[in-house]
């Protein structure tokens, strides 16, 4: 008995140690600059944030898994809060119908998505201090090959807005449409900073972001494993950034690296040139039909054009396609190759090129074959009665100089139409002219034409007179 002991403790000693636990199969990395998710990484450093200046401070895990994707059964994109916002103007919504793979997690099903709850790799939380006019990212790849798995980025423009970006980069779709055909990028408006995180998306009604925080899953992004799902947890909190010095510190660091390297790239670009790099990525990308969608609203947002606008959000895939390839042309002049900053320092000018290529389209496409309702009404909601003539609009969208005085040609001629011998014209122009606070004061469209000429001519004299 003794001497089994004996062997037994000679086996343990030379017993080989227990083998060490493979690295996770992915790897995440942290990212800052100054600008924003649609302009890219700037080469000017922002200055440290003063007493009293609000920003975010993100703390982001990873967690891969098998299975997570069922306790998030609803898209990120489904819903009205998915907007974007530029330069911290009102964020508006982008591609209708886009499909992607990022599934969102709050309340009850955001918790089963704790560290310590989930059996699988779980890499340690990350936080990062977000300074208004900085954006702060999270890329995850595989380490075997490198290839992306997903990418969050949190930007806090100058007014404080804060904005979440997420990219899903594209796969094999499975059947259960968790994998996209080429990559998606999602915002979602999370509210200001400065008047509390209030996001607009309806699920996130309610959710306190700071201690229960929100679960984005990316379905069917493990390496290797088919369904090993890869999820993130984001968790923000208000702060004031010069109580965070060590955070800002950090974060100032990594836009310094990112600095660095944009200069080695580029000079520090002025507005004018920053203004024509993104108008000029933007107006490549109306030729890319995943991305046309997007870059014309983008195009229309940057340089004003109200018509472009609204087109964007009304027209099927192959009429803004079609309409896209004419904006690229129209603006090759300003924003093309070799383009000087000085062609796109005045929106305006720019916003008439877009506008005036769309109207130009539609009246062509008036003369020839008609218009479908939808594009019919948004002649007639920003021309008035001259909607109704193709002709006339051709002719004003090539003389306009600028978006103020299309706008200007357009009130000309409704006031024209007043004076015309069809009663439904004239009461056309009449409405289209008092909404937009431009109408003659005692017209009436159905008077006798003796009463209308009066109140034409006494309405014409007081504008005179108060030149």
């Amino acid at each position: 008995m003794r001497a089994c002991l004996g062997i037994l403790v000679l086996m343990g000693c030379t017993a080989p140690r227990p083998s060490e636990p493979p690295p996770p199969p992915i790897v995440v990395a942290q990212s800052a600059w100054s600008g924003s998710g649609l302009t890219g990484a700037r080469a000017a450093q922002p200055a440290e944030a003063g007493p009293g200046v609000e920003g975010l401070v993100v703390e982001c895990s990873w967690l891969l898994g098998a299975g997570h994707a069922p306790l998030a059964p609803q898209a990120l994109e489904s819903g009205s809060g998915l907007q974007i916002a530029l330069d911290g103007g009102a964020p508006f919504r982008p591609v209708s119908g886009a499909r992607g793979s990022v599934r969102l997690a709050t309340g009850d099903a955001a918790a089963r998505y704790d560290v310590q709850a989930v059996v699988g790799v779980a890499l340690a939380p990350e936080e990062l201090l977000v300074a208004p006019g900085t954006t702060v990212g999270w890329r995850v790849d595989a380490r075997v090959d490198g290839a992306e798995l997903a990418r969050l980025d949190v930007h806090v423009a100058e007014d404080g807005r804060a904005i979440l970006s997420v990219v899903a980069p594209g796969g094999a779709a499975d059947e259960d449409g968790a994998w996209i055909e080429s990559e998606e990028q999602h915002f979602l408006d999370l509210g200001s900073v400065v008047d509390g995180l209030a996001p607009s998306a309806p699920r996130l009604a309610g959710v306190d972001l700071a201690s229960r925080g929100l679960v984005l899953v990316f379905s069917g992004r493990g390496p290797g494993e088919p369904r090993q799902d890869l999820a993130a947890r984001l968790r923000l909190r208000r702060v004031v950034v010069a109580a965070e010095q060590e955070l800002l510190q950090r974060t100032l660091a990594l836009v310094a690296e990112s600095a660095s390297e944009t200069g080695r790239r580029a000079r520090g670009w002025s507005r004018g040139e920053g203004r024509v790099a993104e108008l000029a990525a933007a107006r490549a990308d109306l030729l890319v039909p995943a991305h046309a969608r997007a870059a014309w609203l983008h195009i229309a947002n940057l340089v004003g054009a109200d018509v472009a606008q609204d087109y964007g959000f009304l027209a099927d895939d192959a009429d803004l396609a079609e309409s896209a390839r004419l904006v690229h042309a129209a603006l090759e002049p300003s924003i093309g190759q070799g383009a000087q900053a000085s062609d796109a320092a005045q929106p305006a000018s720019l916003g008439v090129v877009v506008d005036g290529a769309l109207l130009r389209h539609l009246a062509a496409r008036a003369q020839e074959a008609g218009l479908a309702p939808a594009p019919r009404a948004l002649l007639l909601a920003h021309a008035g009665e001259v909607g109704r003539w193709p002709a006339t609009l051709d002719e004003l969208s090539r003389a306009a100089r600028d978006l103020e005085e299309l706008t200007n040609m357009f009130v000309a001629e409704n006031l024209l139409f007043l004076e015309d011998p069809d009663p439904a014209a004239r009461a056309r122009a009449h409405d289209w002219l008092r909404s937009r606070g431009k109408a003659v004061s005692g017209f009436d469209p159905l008077a006798a034409e003796e009463a209308r000429e009066d109140a034409l001519a006494a309405w014409y004299e007081a504008r005179e007179a108060g030149r």
